[in-house]
Parts: C-alpha cells; sequence; structure tokens
C-alpha cells in the first residue's frame, strides 16, 4: 500500500518491480486544482491614441502554478472611463477615452493582478472626453472669434471712412481757395462781387462800370493784386489781368 500526492497537472507513471522479476506500471492523470491561486495580465501595449481601442490576455494559475481556464466571474475594471469588450473567455477589448495614465485590474475570486497603460491625448479624443460641454464650449469660442473678426473689420473700415471724410475735408478745403465767383457777383453783398466788370463779366471791350457798390473796403498791394471787402467781412482778391474775383480763405 503506497500513499502518494501530486501537484504537477498532467500524466503520471509509476513501474512496479518485484524482486523475483515481475513488474507492472501505473499510470494515472492528474488534474489541477479549480482554485485560482494567481492570474497573469498580458497587455499588449505600454501606451495608446485617444479613443482607440487595445486588448489584454489573462491567464489563471492555481495554488501549485498549474494553469486553469479562465473562471467565467472574472472582472475588468479600467480607469478613465474607459469601454471594455470581452472577446473570448480570456480576451478582452477595451477603448480608451481620458488621456494619461490609466489602470487596468483583472479580479477573479478575491485575486487580481493590475497594470497601468499611457493614453496619449489627441484633438478629437479632447472634444469626445469632454461630451457636449466641451463641443458648446467650442461653438462658444468660434463664436468669439467670429465676433472679434467682424469687429475688427467695422473698426479697420470706420478708420478709412474717417480718414476719407478728413482727406475730403482737406481737398475741399482746397478746393475751395480756388472757386471762383459766379460771373452774376454775389446776390446779396455777402456772397461777392456783383454784376459789372467783376468776377464773371463780359470782355473788357463790352465790360459796363465796374459796380463797386458791394465793396466796403478796397485796396492793391505791391504785386498788384486788387484787394476788395464785402459787407459780412469777407475779402475777395483779383490777381493782375484777371477779370474774376475769388475768395481769400486763410
Amino acid at each position: 500500500v503506497y500513499s502518494w500526492s501530486a501537484t504537477t497537472a498532467g500524466n503520471h507513471t509509476f513501474d512496479f518491480n518485484a524482486p523475483e522479476g515481475a513488474s507492472s506500471t501505473w499510470t494515472i492523470m492528474v488534474s489541477p486544482n479549480s482554485n485560482v491561486g494567481s492570474v497573469v495580465l498580458h497587455m499588449l501595449q505600454d501606451s495608446v491614441l485617444q479613443v482607440e481601442v487595445f486588448e489584454i490576455w489573462v491567464q489563471t494559475y492555481d495554488e501549485w502554478g498549474n494553469e486553469i481556464p479562465v473562471p467565467p466571474s472574472t472582472e475588468v475594471l479600467v480607469t478613465g472611463r474607459m469601454e471594455v469588450t470581452q472577446l473570448n473567455s480570456s480576451n478582452w477589448e477595451i477603448t480608451t477615452l481620458d488621456e494619461g495614465e490609466q489602470t487596468v485590474t483583472v479580479t477573479v475570486y478575491g485575486v487580481e493582478v493590475s497594470d497601468t497603460i499611457q493614453v496619449e491625448g489627441t484633438f478629437m479624443g479632447f472634444f469626445k472626453s469632454g461630451g457636449p460641454l466641451y463641443y458648446a464650449g467650442a461653438a462658444l469660442g468660434i463664436l468669439v472669434i467670429l465676433v472679434l473678426l467682424v469687429v475688427v473689420v467695422m473698426v479697420m473700415r470706420s478708420g478709412s471712412d474717417e480718414w476719407d471724410d478728413e482727406y475730403d475735408d482737406d481737398e475741399e478745403e482746397e478746393t475751395r481757395e480756388y472757386v471762383a465767383l459766379p460771373s452774376d457777383g454775389p446776390s446779396s453783398g455777402p456772397t461777392g462781387p456783383g454784376p459789372g466788370p467783376g468776377p464773371g463779366g463780359p470782355p473788357p471791350s463790352a465790360q459796363p462800370q465796374e459796380d463797386t457798390s458791394w465793396m466796403v473796403d478796397h485796396r492793391v498791394d505791391d504785386d498788384g493784386t486788387e484787394w476788395a471787402e464785402d459787407d459780412t467781412g469777407i475779402w475777395w482778391y483779383r490777381d493782375p489781368g484777371a477779370s474774376e474775383w475769388s475768395e481769400w480763405v486763410e
């Protein structure tokens, strides 16, 4: 009678030999213990991009290191709001969401093992991980940028219009300095010389005597330029040889 125990699963064969030469064999198959003694987690990648997928592979062993089937009650826990999809009894597919270092934990009957993976951030992953709030923030940011662009364009156009107005005013003043009086002269005193040989009158040969009734003051400078002041205080001048009066603007 023999007492025998085994810790290694598999087939074991024993030979019995008697002194008289008789012999025999005994073969026995040892099955592993069904209780999980340890768990091994295989993570096929060290890092992965945000919102992409990676796989894990799990092995379970009994107390003496014999591999046993992964029990159906095995749980896979993850951080970073990742999603877990089981492919078969020992493989799982995990979809990432939040960036940064994330942890995967496998637990079976109170025995657990963990490992980490680095999730690299991406542009689309940033918005997907933020949910509707991030999309709303992005839309608001785009709206603010558009409003700022519109304001900048309006300010630039406004500044351009003001410059055009100033340019037009300056041009108008420059033009005003050289605007000649109409040929009929001022109609009511302050508008300039009256009819006659003043501004716009007929040729000298046909001109009647010049009407100087509108002049309050009249003088001729050293250059021969005539100066006349009307009753509104406006000065008019006429260059030598000219027939028309022009308003003097300082």
